[in-house]
This record gives structure tokens, sequence and C-alpha cells, in this order.
């Protein structure tokens, strides 16, 4: 779930650029400004491999914990886009 879940925040946040928004993390404006799959990809990546370390390890209440904060983020984003585009 965690996988998918980031996969949507990385296609809300380009979404997210595309209507006016900006990216404060530089790390991932950097990768954006290089090539917005670049950045699915690092970010998809970095959230895999801590997902599997966590996994291999069996933190579960630290993967659910996770989840759910990846769950939230996702719902605020949804929520962000729909205030802009309601106001369009």
């Amino acid at each position: 779930m965690l996988p998918i879940l980031s996969l949507f925040d990385a296609l809300l946040t380009l979404h997210i650029l595309k209507i006016g928004g900006t990216e404060e993390n530089p790390f991932i404006s950097y990768l954006l400004e290089t090539s917005p799959l670049l950045m699915v990809i690092v970010k998809m990546g970095l959230t895999l491999t801590g997902y599997f370390v966590l996994k291999i390890f069996e933190y579960k209440r630290t993967l659910a914990v996770l989840t759910f904060c990846y769950f939230c983020l996702i719902v605020y984003e949804v929520g962000l886009i729909w205030l802009v585009t309601e106001r369009i």
C-alpha cells in the first residue's frame, strides 16, 4: 500500500505544479528542473528502499504509521487541488 501511495504523491505533486503550485524541497525541486520523470523515479526509489528495509526487519507499526501519514498527505493534496480548481 505504501508504494502505491508514494506513486500517487509523486503524480499529485506533478499535477499541483501544473496548476501553479511550487515545490519547496530543494532536492526535489532540482530533480524536477532536471526531469519530472527523474523526480518520480528518485522519489519512488527512496520510498521503496525504506519500505523494503522496514519490511525485512518487520517494523509493522512503523509501516502502519507511515502508511497513515502518506494517506493523510494524499488527502491534503487532493483537497489542495480541489480548492485551487474551484477558484479557477
